[in-house]
């Protein structure tokens, strides 16, 4: 007969009760591993939406339609157009300015023109795609990478009445551009 003995160790590997993160909450024990692991969109990424480098360049970081709507505003506020053009305005959109013999900084002037269609669609989107009412909507890959094309869709009452009640966003290089404005 063989007789043997061991030791048992008993580990909690992950403990996350449910509403445990809420203000005042207490739990049983302490939380151990992290529900949610991913880079949260709402949030600037640590350098900043909008990077000033010494030689006097700028780098716009657009995570989320949030981002980018914030883009558009202070382009459009600051005159900023070759910021706009370079930085905002989708690559795709550029090349079909440039496909029909014309400036894509044309898109800007367009935009400077509509100015309070714009701001109208920013007031009633202040979160971007996480505003409630807002529709994400996807419409498929473009472009010769097949990047994403996404349209955030306000919705309520005279959103009909608007000129814009959308805005058409692709995905290039990790960070949203401007495809165009929409109306549905």
């Amino acid at each position: 007969m063989l007789i043997l003995s061991g030791c048992v160790e008993k580990r909690v590997v992950k403990w996350d009760p449910p509403l445990a993160g809420l203000p005042g909450a207490q739990t049983s024990g302490p939380i151990v591993g992290q529900r949610f692991d991913f880079a949260d969109p709402r949030v600037a990424p640590p350098e900043g939406l909008r990077v000033e480098h010494e030689d006097g360049s700028i780098t716009l970081n657009a995570r989320s339609g949030r981002h980018l709507l914030a883009h558009i505003v202070t382009t459009l506020d600051h005159d900023e157009r070759a910021l706009f053009t370079g930085q905002v305005l989708s690559s795709l959109t550029r090349a079909e300015y440039s496909a029909r013999g014309q400036d894509p900084g044309g898109a800007f002037d367009l935009l400077k023109g509509q100015y309070a269609d714009v701001m109208a669609l920013a007031r009633l989107m202040p979160m971007g795609e996480f505003t409630p009412g807002v529709i994400w909507k996807k419409l498929g890959r473009v472009g010769p990478r097949e990047e994403n094309l996404v349209r955030l869709l306000v919705t309520g009452p005279g959103t009909s009445a608007m000129r814009y009640n959308g805005l058409d966003m692709v995905m290039e290089g990790g960070n949203w551009r401007l495809r165009w404005f929409a109306h549905e």
